[in-house]
Parts: C-alpha cells; sequence; structure tokens
C-alpha cells in the first residue's frame, strides 16, 4: 500500500448519513490503510493512515438523489479527490500506509455507519490515474487491463428488487478478488 493509488466509484446518497461512512476502503479500526468516506454534511474525505496520515476534505458537498462519480489519488507525495471528472482538492504526503490483510469493504467501514443510497462501477487501482484517464472513462463500463486490481460493476441483482438472495460481487479485473 506504499506505492500509488487509485480509488473510484459512482454514489447515489439516499440520504445525508447520520455518521461517516466508508465508500470504498481497506482497514480496520485503528489500523486503516486508505478510504473514501463521505460525511454526515455530504463532504467526502480520502484518507490514508500508516507512519503518517492525511485526512483529504473535498469542497464539494454531495447532494443526496444525485449520481457523483468519485475519485481519489496518491501519486507519489500527493493526495487528490476528484468530483465528476474534475479536481476538487489536493494536499501532500509522505507516509507509508499500514500494510494489513483485511479485506477491501464497500459501503462500511468496521465502525461508523452502513451506505444509504448506492455503488456503481467500484474500481481500485495500483497506479495514480490522471484527471484526463479518470474524466475519459467514468462514463464507461471498461475492460481488464494492467493496473486495475479490482472492478466491481455491481450487476449481480434486479434493478430496484429484491437481492438478498445476492451474496458476491464479481470482480470484473481479472484477479479475481470476488467480494
Amino acid at each position: 500500500p506504499s506505492h500509488d493509488i487509485t480509488v473510484e466509484t459512482w454514489v447515489n446518497l439516499d440520504r445525508l448519513p447520520s455518521d461517516w461512512i466508508r465508500l470504498v476502503g481497506k482497514g480496520g479500526t485503528y489500523d486503516r490503510t486508505y478510504g473514501l468516506w463521505i460525511s454526515s454534511s455530504g463532504g467526502v474525505l480520502w484518507q490514508m493512515y500508516g507512519n503518517s496520515s492525511v485526512d483529504l476534505f473535498s469542497n464539494q458537498r454531495l447532494v443526496p438523489g444525485n449520481w457523483y462519480h468519485l475519485a481519489a489519488t496518491r501519486s507519489g507525495n500527493t493526495v487528490k479527490i476528484f468530483i465528476n471528472g474534475v479536481e476538487n482538492v489536493s494536499d501532500t504526503y509522505g507516509g507509508t500506509p499500514t500494510s494489513n490483510t483485511l479485506p477491501l469493504q464497500l459501503g462500511y467501514g468496521n465502525v461508523h455507519t452502513y451506505l444509504g443510497g448506492k455503488l456503481d462501477e467500484v474500481r481500485v487501482w495500483n497506479v495514480a490515474r490522471t484527471q484526463a484517464q479518470i474524466a475519459a472513462d467514468m462514463n464507461t463500463q471498461i475492460a481488464a487491463q494492467a493496473n486495475l486490481v479490482a472492478y466491481y460493476r455491481l450487476k449481480q441483482g434486479t434493478a430496484n428488487g429484491n437481492n438478498a438472495g445476492v451474496t458476491t460481487a464479481t470482480d470484473d479485473s481479472g484477479n479475481g478478488y470476488n467480494a
């Protein structure tokens, strides 16, 4: 986890949460690696923990009922948040994120609250994608390719149906990281 990374997802909140929601992230309560979060005010947080930490907060708030494409990157010592393909905020982070064997989690993060809303097209890359790459691919289902570590299209259920029997999110990256 000390290398560059990009985390992307589409999100649509049913309502503002009463507590933090980790949309996509890895790590536990105290040994977090990285996470893309939503606050109770609709703000976006890109977080990396390790021998030092960074909490990068967006300048834009998400409004329930609207779809947003969120992406967060680390490139060398620079971390960024992109909303709908546009860079929203950046900062520096020179630390080494925590390494652990905890699973990637979607819509929840061991503490706080569950996502009340929808996620789609969750992607985790082991490179920092550029703004141009993020904007070019955000409205497209992509094919498996180099540096794409995990890709969840989240197409296993029936739209607006009872999906209680759906227990697996298929990893379409070709790496077999089904969730």
